[in-house]
């Protein structure tokens, strides 16, 4: 758009077969371009989290399927942000299909999408939630994660607090 909303541009991005993606964020490149990022399902699989690299034109780069990054859990409120070395951070929250429980995920890839390493950060299996909303690299190249955690068995159900992790450049 440009400083009078006016639509400069749009576009339209098909997966293939029964594949439906639900962008979830989208971040500025270092190469003038875009990265998008959201959740796929389809009827016959588990969700997966999508990337889609964009040029400044809009052109669509590479797409990347990213299956059972979250150990087999659903992810929602996908975020991603590129890295000092020129990969990607990604983060959100991860659950067992629609059960309270949840906790939160980060997910490192390079350049081109391709996984390096994802890690869960918190237990599932416990009665307090966590997701992520938020992420940044430090300049030691770890990462600082913004998030809340809500304790479902309490009275004040829905109160949730801040919630902040920080990581070496591992995820550890």
């Amino acid at each position: 758009m440009d400083s009078y909303g006016n639509l400069l541009q749009n576009k339209t991005i098909q997966l293939s077969g029964s594949e439906r993606m639900f962008a979830q964020s989208v971040s500025n490149t270092v190469d003038s371009g875009l990265i998008v990022a959201g959740v796929s399902y389809s009827r016959t699989s588990r969700y997966k989290i999508i990337l889609t690299k964009l040029n400044n034109n809009m052109d669509v780069l590479w797409n990347k399927v990213i299956s059972d990054s979250t150990g087999g859990y659903m992810p929602f409120d996908i975020y991603i942000k590129q890295c000092l070395d020129s990969g990607f951070i990604i983060t959100g929250g991860a659950q067992e299909d629609f059960i309270d429980s949840m906790s939160m995920y980060l997910l490192k890839t390079d350049e081109q999408g391709n996984v390096l390493w994802s890690r869960i950060i918190g237990a599932l299996d416990s009665p307090r939630g966590e997701a992520a909303q938020q992420v940044i690299q430090n300049s030691d190249g770890g990462y600082l994660v913004g998030g809340y955690t809500d304790f479902l068995g309490a009275s004040t159900i829905g109160v949730k607090d801040i919630y902040l992790v920080k990581t070496d450049g591992e995820g550890n």
